[in-house]
This record gives C-alpha cells, structure tokens and sequence, in this order.
C-alpha cells in the first residue's frame, strides 16, 4: 500500500494530460472473456517524443480462470517511459506493482512486475482506391513475471473503410494474425487469417468501438467468432 500512497502523491505532477484505454474481449479458445484497463496521467516535456507516465492498470479474468496468466484478476499502480524512435515505432519500459484479488492460483496477494519493449502501429489510407485501407500493429514485449523471452503479437488488417459522418466509421476488412509466444501463460503460438467488421465512433480525442473476427483459417480453431469492445483517448 505505500507504492500507491507514494504514486498518488506524484500525481500532481503528472497531471497536464491523462490517456485512457479499456478493453473487454471474447475469446472462443477459452470460451470467456477478460478485462484489460489502464488509466494515465502524463508529464509533458519539451521533448515531445519522451512520455514519463504514472497511473493504474487493471486486469480481470472474466473466464473463470481459463485466461493466460498476464489476464489475472489485478489492480496495479504504474510508472512507466516511452520513447518514440521514429513516428511509428515506441520503445517503453514500465514497472508495475500488482495487487491481485479473488486469486484463484494462490500466488502472492502482490507483486512487482517490469514490462519492456516496443510497439509499432501505422495506418494507411489509399487515395488511388476509394475507402481502401491497411492498417498493421506490432508489438515485442518481455513480462518478467511470466518468462524472461519475449512475446511477439503482429496483427494487419487490408479492407474499406466508411464514413457515416465525421464521427462514425465502419470498417470491413481481411486479417492476418501471428503471436509467437515462448510461454503458455502469454498465450498460445497462433496463426490465422480472418475476416472481419469494426464499428468505431470517435469523439475529439476519445474513441468508441466494437469489433467481431470470424477465424477462416487457423492453427488452433476455425470456423469461431471472437469479439472485442474498446474506450480509447491516447496523447501520444
């Protein structure tokens, strides 16, 4: 408890801007769902492409225990850098001190936890073909707590997207998706190609959205659906 006394006194200075991210998600390989939240609050520097942070992350695991261990029903005080190399790639390290409740696998009530690594997101509007787009996301991160390897997630989604109106926009869209994973608990090794649809409506900085897949070919199991809700405002 006096990490998140100590965090709580820094906030005021960590207090000129704040991003918010959470997501629930549905997952037929482990038929249930899990929680993934995060609330931060930013000092800006006049080195734009420096983020120090401090907040909390929360985690649940809403499938009964079937979810891979970085899921796990926690409430975390945080304190992270980023550092953004080039536009599209960021480099971060963040250290976390969880505190866990109704843990079902009788681990330690808490526990400090350091995550490293890089994450890269590009989007690209074609202007030749209408509505057309490609959009790829990639991330390498390292969760001591679960392996000393790292976990590799590249997804990249081609499809049309739709404008409705300035603030609602349906996207359709074919997926390739690859997790290269040395350890169990951050998931399985996967491979597959899906298709999908995604609602999003933005709002100034904040964006709400839905998201449904439908698994054409997979090295685990095809022919499901998987689904995921977000809330999103990002500052960097």
């Amino acid at each position: 408890m006096l990490i998140l006394f100590k965090l709580l006194l820094s906030l005021p200075a960590f207090c000129q801007d704040y991003s918010f991210y959470s997501e629930t998600s549905y997952d037929s390989r482990i038929d249930g769902a899990t929680n993934e939240s995060r609330l931060l609050f930013h000092k800006k520097l006049e080195a734009k492409w420096l983020d120090p942070y401090l907040g909390l992350t929360y985690s649940q695991d809403l499938s009964n225990g079937r979810a891979p261990l970085f899921s796990e029903n926690a409430i975390s005080p945080t304190a992270g850098l980023r550092l953004r190399v080039i536009p599209y790639l960021v480099l971060f390290s963040e250290l976390r001190r969880l505190y866990r409740f109704n843990n079902k696998a009788y681990r330690d009530s808490s526990e400090n936890e350091l995550r490293y690594g890089l994450y890269g997101y590009h989007l690209q509007e074609f202007k030749l073909i209408e509505n057309l787009f490609n959009e790829i996301y990639g991330e390498v991160v390292v969760i001591e707590r679960v392996d000393t390897h790292p976990m590799a997630v590249v997804w990249n989604k081609i499809g049309l997207r739709y404008l409705i109106n300035s603030n609602i926009r349906p996207d359709f869209y074919f997926e390739g998706f690859t997790r290269q994973s040395p350890n169990p608990n951050y998931g399985p090794q996967e491979n597959e190609f899906r298709v999908g649809t995604r609602l999003t409506f933005l709002m100034k900085k904040w964006a709400l959205g839905a998201l449904v897949n439908y698994a054409l070919l997979s090295n685990i199991k095809t022919n499901e659906l998987d689904a995921l809700v977000f809330v999103s405002r990002e500052v960097f």
